[in-house]
């Protein structure tokens, strides 16, 4: 069981409800430090090699440079297209947060 596990079965029944408990801070900072861990890991995936970067821009071309729906297509199509995008933006944010320091 990891530490987050351990402090959310502390945070159960009115605990859970307790913001000033000692476990959500906890909590916070291992989920931060995770979070920044991932960001440095896409940082360096994607914009620390020149490969890295070629991959980058082909997902972006394939993605967020083309448009989500076109007029004789399904709308449904356009729900997937956005998701598609959402997780290219998603790496992008990542890789800046780690540029900033978050």
């Amino acid at each position: 069981m990891s530490a987050a596990e351990e402090l959310l079965n502390d945070l159960q029944g009115w605990a859970g409800l307790d913001l000033d408990h000692p476990n959500y801070a906890k909590l916070q900072k291992e989920q931060a430090a995770h979070i920044k861990d991932i960001n440095s890991d896409m940082r360096h995936l994607f914009m620390d090699t020149d490969l890295g970067r070629h991959v980058l821009q082909v997902l972006m071309d394939w993605t967020i440079k083309k448009p989500v729906a076109l007029p004789n297509e399904s709308p449904n199509l356009a729900y997937f297209r956005e998701g598609e995008n959402n997780i290219v933006r998603s790496i992008i944010k990542a890789c800046h947060a780690s540029e900033v320091g978050k």
